[in-house]
């Protein structure tokens, strides 16, 4: 997760300096996010003005994940083991990266990457959520419910969210 950020912040530096193309200069910076994601855009939203707003789907909050596996005797399953495992390693989309490599991240940096945490820095920024109540990846109550609460008792102004019937993969 934190090497996502980091890649947002050099995309978000590189357009500010022409580096991409020096005829590219967007009017509006809208980060989007599915899964994973969403993490990196709603982080990435909070930490940099540049960002004008942010989409996020089927939100995982990373930094929940890292406590809970820093505390084993957590009665929360998140299965982030069983993700990274699917995500990392040979045969796996991100092949040459171990899944303890991300695991370590989450704990090393739960509370950067806390959503309640990073919650009033959202606040001046349009934020969209969509999340699905039978999404079993990232359980609602767990990870978009506490999320949406923040946002609504701070009166974000720019908030639109929606429970959608659906799963992790907004497949049904």
């Amino acid at each position: 997760l934190s090497s996502g950020l980091d890649d947002v912040q050099a995309i978000l530096d590189a357009l500010d300096a022409g580096a991409i193309d020096p005829d590219l200069k967007p009017a509006r910076t809208v980060l989007v996010g599915y899964s994973f994601g969403s993490a990196i855009a709603l982080l990435s939203a909070a930490a940099d003005r540049r960002v004008d707003a942010v989409a996020a789907m089927a939100i995982g909050d990373h930094g929940l994940m890292g406590r809970t596996l820093a505390d084993p005797g957590s009665p929360v399953d998140l299965n982030a083991n069983r993700s990274a495992v699917a995500v990392y390693g040979p045969g796996n989309p991100v092949p040459e990266t171990d899944p303890s490599v991300f695991l370590d991240d989450l704990v090393e940096h739960a509370e950067r990457f806390d959503f309640l945490r990073i919650a009033p820095d959202l606040l001046t920024t349009p934020v969209l959520l969509f999340h699905g109540v039978t999404d079993d990846v990232f359980p609602a109550e767990e990870h978009f419910v506490p999320l949406y609460r923040a946002l609504v008792q701070a009166s974000h102004p720019l908030l639109e969210a929606d429970l959608l019937p659906t799963d992790d993969a907004f497949a049904g």
